[in-house]
């Protein structure tokens, strides 16, 4: 069970009855010793003891509509799965809110992840996050969702928080795709989509080649993946231990690395696997290799071998990160949501 039960995760429970057996659906919103709680899609809470649990197993979010399974779900089931992607090793439920602490590396990993109802009015709320972060030495700081053409503010919760004082960070945009089309197009090099990416002004890289045959896959990053990945995403050594426990706290998850021929590191990705989903992380190439076609290999690399029960493909992409949104255009992603960070002071 320790391996599937994780708030905000999207399971089955098979309960034994005393005659027979009976299935529920739901989002696992508190977990204890002896019994975990469900939410399911009407609303209804629903207690589990553990000592009735025949089987549990994870499942994908409900679809929401037809066509593609990356199109038919939700915007805060969306979010519940980008967060099975990148889980902090603090969290805790505030009614269906995530509270998530790692140390501070990354925002995702230190927000509240607003979706659902926290149970409480949201004036109590909010109060109740910025304890819990203080708690931490961290400021409060909510992951607010909205629709991708919609402020902030038109999310109740981020209204409220905003005239509490909080204040806007940084916007990011989540970009969904069917994963098989995004393969094809990146084994293909993508061509298209990497001059998409780049301004015509943009110098391109000279004297240096793709070194595309040296891209490898493992289950586990190595030192030189991590030392990448501490240098593009500015993350201080001393937190190495919170980046580490980060980069794998999927269900499962792939690193690739682009070596060049003197053996150097120069462009790394991760992919974070759930149930149903796939999320691109810790996308990173050397500039000097930027539009020469090795950040589409390290893709390539990532979704080769996944299997056909994960059809649908999850980024997020800071909102004002123009090049890069164009090159995932390019390979076929599209614009699901946005989300906002909005930061109290610290404690």
């Amino acid at each position: 069970m320790d391996g599937v039960v994780r708030l905000g995760r999207r399971v089955m429970a098979h309960r034994r009855l005393e005659v027979g057996t009976t299935e529920v659906v739901g989002t696992v919103v508190a977990v204890g010793r002896a019994d975990l709680t469900l939410r399911t899609a009407d609303g209804t809470r629903v207690t589990v003891p553990v000592g009735d649990l025949v089987r549990l197993h994870a499942v994908p979010p409900r679809r929401t509509g037809r066509g593609p399974a990356h199109l038919a779900v939700s915007m805060d089931d969306l979010a519940r799965v980008t967060a099975d992607g990148w889980r902090a090793g603090d969290e805790a439920a505030l009614g269906d809110w995530l509270l998530r602490a790692a140390d501070g590396v990354t925002g995702r990993a230190n927000s509240a992840l607003v979706v659902g109802d926290p149970g409480r009015p949201l004036e109590a709320a909010l109060p109740a996050v910025t304890d819990w972060y203080a708690a931490r030495g961290l400021p409060a700081m909510l992951q607010v969702c909205h629709g991708a053409g919609e402020p902030v503010h038109a999310h109740a919760a981020g209204a409220a928080a905003l005239a509490a004082g909080m204040r806007p960070g940084m916007a990011v945009l989540v970009m969904v795709a069917d994963l098989q089309s995004v393969s094809d197009m990146a084994r293909a090099g993508a061509p298209a989509a990497a001059q998409a990416a780049a301004p015509a002004s943009a110098p391109r890289a000279a004297g240096r080649r793709s070194p595309l045959a040296s891209v490898s896959v493992s289950a586990a990053p190595d030192e030189a993946w991590v030392q990448a990945y501490l240098g593009s995403k500015g993350v201080s050594p001393r937190q190495l231990t919170a980046v580490r426990g980060l980069l794998e706290s999927a269900p499962r998850q792939v690193f690739a690395s682009c070596r060049d021929d003197a053996g150097q590191v120069v462009a790394v990705g991760r992919l974070a696997v759930s149930t149903g989903w796939a999320g691109l992380f810790g996308l990173w190439t050397d500039p000097a290799l930027r539009r020469t076609g090795v950040g589409t290999s390290v893709v390539a690399a990532l979704l080769d071998g996944v299997d056909r029960h994960t059809p649908a493909l999850y980024l997020q992409v800071q909102d004002d990160n123009a090049p890069a949104i164009a090159m995932y255009r390019g390979l076929g992603f599209v614009d699901h949501h946005r989300y906002t960070y909005l930061v109290g002071s610290r404690p």
